[in-house]
Parts: C-alpha cells; sequence; structure tokens
C-alpha cells in the first residue's frame, strides 16, 4: 500500500483508502465497493439533548469528534472532559518548559494538545495551540509566544466550562 492518511484521522477517508488497495475477497458480490464505503452506508443517529447541547458550544466541532468517536455521545463527552482536565495544565508545563530552555518538550506538549483537540474538534484550541507549536519551533520572540499561550489558556478554559454545562448522556445513545 502506498497511500497517505492525515490527522485528524477521517473514518470515512480511511475506509475508502483501505478499499482501494485491499485485495478483493473471493465473493466479490459480498465486498463493498469503494464508492460506497462502509461509514456512509450507515444511517445518521438521531440528535439528542446531549448532540444538541454539544452543537450550541462555540469553537467545539461536535460532529467531528462524535464521528471519531463512533457517534457514541457518552464516549465523546469523556474523551472531551477529558481533554480538559488532563491537559488543563499544559500551558504552565509549556511555560516551564520555556523558562528552562526545553523548547523541544515544549513544542511535543503542544503538538500532543493539538491532535487531541483536533480529532475533538476543538476547533478553537487547535488553531491557537498550531500557531504556538509553530512559534515556539520558529523561535518567535517570548512575548508573542506567550500571547499564544494565553489564547489557548483562554480557549481551554471556555471549553471547559462549557463542557461542565452538558447533560450527561447514556452509554446507549448511539
Amino acid at each position: 500500500m502506498n497511500d497517505h492518511i492525515a490527522k485528524p484521522l477521517d473514518p470515512s477517508r480511511l475506509f475508502e483508502t483501505l478499499l482501494r488497495w485491499l485485495p478483493c475477497p473471493v465473493d466479490a458480490d459480498d465486498a463493498p465497493s469503494a464508492s460506497k464505503p462502509w461509514p456512509q452506508d450507515r444511517a445518521d443517529p438521531p440528535a439528542s439533548s446531549l448532540e444538541g447541547s454539544l452543537a450550541g458550544i462555540p469553537d467545539l466541532d461536535s460532529g467531528r469528534g462524535l464521528e471519531c468517536a463512533d457517534q457514541d455521545g457518552a464516549h465523546y463527552l469523556r474523551l472531551s472532559r477529558r481533554l480538559a482536565c488532563e491537559h488543563a495544565d499544559d500551558m504552565a508545563k509549556i511555560r516551564a518548559c520555556l523558562d528552562t530552555g526545553d523548547d523541544a518538550e515544549a513544542c511535543r506538549l503542544a503538538h500532543s494538545l493539538k491532535g487531541i483537540s483536533s480529532t475533538l474538534g476543538a476547533l478553537r484550541i487547535q488553531a491557537t495551540v498550531s500557531a504556538l507549536e509553530a512559534a515556539i519551533e520558529a523561535g518567535r520572540p517570548r512575548k508573542d509566544v506567550e500571547r499564544l499561550i494565553q489564547m489557548t489558556q483562554t480557549a481551554q478554559e471556555e471549553l471547559t466550562s462549557a463542557l461542565e454545562l452538558a447533560p450527561e448522556a447514556s452509554p446507549s445513545s448511539r
């Protein structure tokens, strides 16, 4: 196989690519076609109150996040809250790394946050931390980097507050 699937992973594109490269099964009539990969054949689940409340959160593409969570609203909400909790002190860690001259670790922390925020559809966090990572890599002045750290931290705090207001989801609401 010689192809590329970029992050954040789009399940539809993954299946299209796999179908293009995998050998056909013996009974070709039972095989899914490359023009209709499996995820696109599924009906969209009905909107729940969770999905409705997530859709109202600014700068959150819950559709992207729900697709990555296989349309499982409870799982998506757990992952989003985990992002908010486990990465809450990333900006303080990045500052500490920059203070000690460990730009590589600061970039790694920013890159990790960029990946998870992109996967979950946290658009503003993803955009600001992407700019932050680029600024650190480019050796931009500390005041520029600090401004991006503050913007990312604000985006994280706003998303955390909005997620605290989201209703709980039942694990079976798929």
